[in-house]
């Protein structure tokens, strides 16, 4: 076989998902031909696909140095720095292939997808408007990312209607049916997501379909439906990451044990993708804990960790601006004066705090008292507000009765998502501390409850688990503990302001004395005593976010010191919440 086939060979193995075979067969190719711009090209992507991303875009770099005239090149170059987060460089890459080829729409769709990563959904919406004009190619694709533009922006109803029109075109498309599905699960409204999952899971029976199923069973709580369609998950395909996360949180430890040595030996491959290999690092650290296997399940968890932490980006210096606006956006003067324009409506009791710092626990018990109805993890705050504390001076230009107004607004949204007019309800998103003055210039009677947690457990807790979205700090200790100092600072800025009258309740007191922490709670509410609500793990209502699980049992105290077992490997997050006086 001369050089030449050899290099074909190549193409085919990664065709053929054979990445470490191919990156073997590419580096003899390279060693003996230096200046083949094809075997540095194809090298490059077995690398990334591989996880060694670093190494990956510098062979794709030295392939476009030798011929910059081929698009692929560029491309691809522009695929790998997206996927690993660097969209800076992407965009470059991407805009070189719109001058070799202006008309290209994997540049367009990648350029809308660099968009969708800074967080610039309309620039993102420019550029999948013009990917769909290209035809029929990439429309499943270029939908669903106008979809999560879209969303984005706070317009799911436009989202959900664009949706609609497609699958009406094309009734048996299972990835359009799938997105629909993926859209009302974003939106909380779970039946409908599993509607559309089985309704593309019977069109065309997938791995991902099945783990959709999975999922969305686990969220509404039926536990062993959940376990059934994430083993027919794995089944399909034996790499399939989230389907071993989401298996190891629903599955005892025993009928999980039969993927433990596969496990083991999927994450020591080299062909299995990096955030696949991560959320199995994950699944064998819940696996190991839940053996009691301390040592083992560590190891894993730092494993997984530094895994996914690799693929995703944390600003710092971007997070202070971002907390430091939030902090000086409404000074407690002004607040009084905007409170005074405010909506009267006592409705609202907001739970705020970090993640994991036990907001879903507190919503599961508010939301067993015949008054309250729990609306889960709300985004119209934000929306509410456009956009801020992004830039403070947009609270100026609001004017002071524009607060009342966007009150109304945020009032009409829960309306629709189903709130039933109860008398309260709850919106537990945790990231709405970062709003407190704009929340409570909006409503001046709500109720809003901080929900804190001891340093390192929390930290911990975050640390331990693998979040659907957002949350880039946690998967790094570091990072982890200076957006926990970030945090404790902004909310003790907060607590000097008397008139945003907060309820401090801390999860401690809540598991070591859960009666008289509650009667506190509804005393604060003002919601009289019910002996429901000491039985909130036997409620039915269906719990999207990464405390499903726990909730739907009775409280439990070895989450309170579990992080002490493994002390001597969160040494760094110790130092680093030390050095910021959070600790």
């Amino acid at each position: 076989m001369n050089l030449n086939e050899a290099i074909q060979l190549g193409a085919q193995l990664l065709g053929s998902g054979r990445f470490s075979d191919a990156k073997k067969l590419c580096e003899e190719v390279v060693s003996k031909m230096p200046n083949s711009a094809d075997a540095h090209h194809f090298l490059g992507i077995a690398r990334h696909q591989l996880g060694e991303s670093s190494a990956g875009i510098q062979s794709i770099q030295k392939a476009i140095k030798i011929d910059k005239t081929q698009v692929g090149f560029h491309l691809n170059l522009a695929h790998v720095l997206r996927e690993v987060g660097r969209t800076a460089e992407a965009k470059t890459y991407y805009s070189n292939v719109l001058k070799l080829t202006p008309e290209n729409m994997q540049a367009m769709l990648g350029l809308g997808q660099c968009a969708l990563a800074e967080r610039a959904p309309k620039e993102a919406l420019f550029f999948f408007e013009k990917a769909a004009s290209g035809g029929e190619t990439f429309q499943g694709v270029v939908l669903s990312q106008m979809v999560i533009a879209h969303i984005m922006l706070g317009q799911e109803s436009i989202a959900i209607e664009k949706l609609k029109e497609a699958i009406v075109k094309s009734p048996k498309d299972p990835l359009l049916i799938s997105t629909l599905g993926s859209l009302y699960q974003s939106e909380e409204n779970y039946i409908e997501a599993k509607v559309c999952y089985e309704k593309s899971h019977s069109l065309k029976p997938s791995a991902m379909a099945a783990g959709n199923l999975g999922a969305v069973h686990k969220i509404m709580g039926d536990m062993a439906s959940a376990e059934v369609f994430l083993h027919e998950a794995i089944k399909r395909d034996e790499a399939h990451g989230a389907a071993y996360y989401e298996l190891s949180m629903v599955a005892d430890a025993e009928s999980f044990e039969t993927y433990a040595e596969k496990l083991l030996e999927l994450c020591e491959g080299k062909q299995v993708r990096q955030d696949d290999k991560a959320r199995m690092h994950f699944a064998l650290y819940v696996y190991y804990k839940k053996q009691k296997q301390t040592e083992k399940a560590m190891d894993h968890l730092v494993k997984a960790n530094d895994l996914y932490g690799a693929l995703v980006q944390f600003d710092l210096k971007a997070e202070r601006a971002f907390f430091k606006m939030a902090a000086e956006v409404i000074s407690p003067e002004h607040l009084n004066a905007l409170m005074a324009q405010g909506n009267p409506s006592d409705a609202p009791i907001f739970i705020v705090g970090m993640p994991r710092s036990g907001t879903t626990l507190t919503e599961q018990i508010l939301s067993s008292h015949s008054q309250v109805q729990g609306m889960g993890e709300l985004k119209f705050i934000s929306q509410a507000l456009g956009g801020a504390p992004y830039e403070p001076s947009h609270y100026k230009k609001l004017g002071d009765a524009s607060f009342a107004e966007k009150a109304s607004t945020y009032l009409e949204k829960v309306k629709n998502k189903g709130w039933h007019n109860t008398p309260h309800f709850t919106d537990k998103m945790p990231s709405n501390f970062l709003y407190m003055s704009g929340i409570r210039a909006m409503f001046p009677k709500a109720k809003i409850i901080h929900v804190t947690r001891s340093p390192m457990a929390v930290c911990f807790s975050n640390y331990e688990q693998l979040f659907v979205e957002g949350q880039h700090w946690s998967y790094d200790q570091r990072n982890l503990g200076q957006y926990y100092t970030l945090y404790k600072g902004l909310m003790t800025h907060f607590s000097s302001y008397e008139n945003l009258n907060m309820f401090t309740l801390s999860y401690e007191d809540l598991v070591s004395d859960t009666e008289a922490t509650v009667k506190k709670l509804l005393e604060h509410c003002e919601l009289p005593w019910e002996e429901g609500v000491m039985e909130f793990y036997t409620q039915k209502r269906n719990v999207g976010t990464a405390s499903a699980v726990q909730v739907r049992s009775p409280i439990y105290k070895t989450s309170v010191d579990g992080w002490k077992a493994h002390e001597d490997k969160l040494a760094v997050l110790k130092n680093t919440l030390e050095q910021g006086g959070a600790l």
